[in-house]
């Protein structure tokens, strides 16, 4: 177990002991397309508190034009919070940095990878 603190703007950043399930990332910008040349991006961060909830962090940053950083996270009891406040955050639909980060916390937590698919009969 790690100790962390993610930050949250207009709100008390969150500590907690605990370890890391999974992280994504996606940009924009440059004439690349490779994350060194991104100038806009937003990674995500999924933790498993050792109380046993998770915590999900947001970034969001910019290096446009004086542009900042926005930081926002949440406490989620279960892993179908998790994706339901990362859909959430994201206007109403799943991210490409947020399922990036889900897809890798299911390669460590069974519950998440059992939220990766909407079962259909």
């Amino acid at each position: 177990m790690e100790q962390f603190v993610v930050e949250r703007d207009g709100n008390r950043d969150l500590e907690f002991s605990g370890v890391v399930l999974g992280t994504g990332s996606f940009g924009t910008g440059g004439t690349s397309g490779f994350p060194g040349d991104w100038t806009r991006g937003t990674s995500v961060d999924i933790y498993r508190t050792v109380g046993g909830r998770y915590v999900v962090g947001v970034k969001q940053w910019s290096c446009y034009e004086g542009e900042g950083d926005i930081y926002r996270a949440a406490v989620c009891d279960t892993p179908a919070d998790v994706f339901a406040w990362l859909v959430e955050d994201a206007g109403g639909r799943l991210g490409r940095a947020s399922k990036e980060a889900l897809e890798a916390a299911a390669t460590e937590h069974a519950e998440i990878a059992a939220i990766l698919t909407e079962q259909v009969e």
